[in-house]
């Protein structure tokens, strides 16, 4: 049998269980605000011989101060090396977008590569960074690969829980 508790400071509802399913007593989550859009991404071209991790972070507008939170999501209309196109995929602690290490035996010639994407706040700005990083050997056998041009469809939430006790 569900319950439901109503009185002027608290409202709690319980299911057939007896597990509380909603109670005031509980932060509730309060969307602050949404954005959404497209980000495209370059391709990322190889680099003979250079280590070096790059960093862009693509403005998506500005965060309300209460917020101390950011729900994300994305999707693809091309593949990526990890995602499918057309289907939506969670994006709030981040997500690998392409990937790749390649290691010939007996040569000289290697890449890695790879990308991901995530929120960040800063500032009191919404940011998407993308990371990536490619590297290949000198070996002139192999061209490289090049992080393909890709568009992300993004939907995010900047949130902030609010209330119980």
């Amino acid at each position: 049998m569900s319950e439901l508790l109503l009185r002027p400071e608290r409202i709690r509802l319980k299911n057939d269980a007896g597990h509380t399913v909603f109670s005031t007593d509980l932060p509730m989550m309060a969307v602050l605000a949404s954005y959404t859009g497209t980000l495209n991404l370059p391709s990322h071209a190889p680099e003979l011989s250079y280590t070096a991790t790059h960093q862009t972070d693509h403005l998506i507008g500005a965060v309300p101060p209460a917020a101390d939170r950011v729900l994300a999501w994305g999707q693809l209309s091309d593949p990526s090396d990890y995602i499918p196109a057309n289907r939506p995929f969670d994006l709030s602690g981040g997500v690998v977008l392409t990937g790749n290490a390649v290691k010939f035996s007996g040569y000289a010639q290697q890449i890695y590569l790879w990308q991901c994407l995530q929120p960040l706040v800063s500032g009191g700005n919404l940011y998407l960074r993308e990371t990536w990083f490619n590297h290949r050997s000198s070996s002139p056998a192999y061209a490289g690969v090049t992080i393909p041009a890709i568009s992300i469809d993004y939907n995010l939430r900047a949130v902030a829980f609010v209330g119980g006790s």
